[in-house]
């Protein structure tokens, strides 16, 4: 049996109190991750949002480092995999494809 320090009294409730503070950043990090990356999205074109995962980083990285120097959390880095387009998105992209290639076949005929 080791002889492990545990926090007593007020000592323990400021403890506890920094684990709840720690936790509620994290998730509002994640609130505001998710809402950052719907503005930087929402300025891209459908083609750009889906080929500039890495200016997509700098921006994320710069906006949620700004946004959180007052928790005293620096962000160095953020990284997107992948992102993955809802189903309109998907349909919008199948028909804007679909456009392009009656245009291809159009200009075609006419030359």
């Amino acid at each position: 049996n080791r002889n492990h320090y545990r926090p007593e009294g007020e000592e323990c409730r400021t403890y506890l109190n920094n684990i709840l503070r720690a936790e509620e950043r994290m998730e509002a990090l994640a609130n505001l991750t998710t809402t950052t990356l719907r503005n930087i999205v929402g300025e891209l074109t459908l083609d750009e949002s889906l080929t500039s995962r890495d200016s997509i980083n700098a921006k994320m990285t710069e906006n949620l480092d700004r946004a959180t120097d007052e928790w005293g959390i620096r962000v160095t880095r953020v990284e997107i995999r992948n992102i993955t387009p809802s189903a309109d998105i998907r349909e919008s992209m199948e028909k804007q494809m679909k456009a392009a290639i009656y245009m291809i076949r159009l200009l075609r005929n006419v030359q």
